[in-house]
């Protein structure tokens, strides 16, 4: 996907407390196929269930960016799943970074860099979505778990 189709589409989907932000050259969307934009309706949804675990009151989140992991995950879920991503390593989650910045609803339109961001990780082969502490651990790089927030709809994926 472009990154265009992409912030115009978070941009359909903007409530009062998940707007997007466009910055170009924040992330590398084109690796990503469109089709995963069905998915953002859930992924607001999410947001705004765990909302007050990401902001403080009077605060809003801000989307501008969505890349895949530098490192994915390795299972034989891509397999049992029938989720292969990566034909030449079928075994590899596809797991992408979702970036957002936290302000509040006067400036968040205001904000023309990425300073200070947070990150979720969204691992589409299983639909969880956690912090980069828990994918890190999961990956097996540290021995200090973090967390995951919940999972994706397994229809949805």
């Amino acid at each position: 996907m472009t990154y265009q189709s992409f912030i115009n589409f978070l941009t359909s989907l903007e409530t009062k407390n998940v707007k997007a932000i466009p910055f170009l050259n924040s992330c590398a969307t084109t690796q990503i196929p469109n089709s995963f934009l069905v998915l953002f309706p859930e992924i607001i949804k999410f947001l705004h269930k765990h909302l007050n675990e990401f902001c403080h009151e009077n605060e809003i989140i801000g989307i501008f960016g969505l890349q895949i992991t530098a490192h994915n995950l390795k299972s034989n879920l891509p397999k049992q799943l029938n989720r292969i991503a990566y034909l030449h390593s079928p075994s590899e989650h596809f797991c992408c970074n979702l970036n957002f910045l936290v302000s509040n609803q006067k400036t968040i339109k205001a904000i023309n860099n990425w300073h200070g961001y947070k990150s979720l990780i969204i691992d589409f082969t299983t639909g969880e979505i956690m912090n980069p502490e828990q994918y890190i651990y999961l990956l097996a790089f540290t021995d200090k778990a973090g967390k995951i927030y919940g999972k994706l709809s397994q229809k949805s994926l």
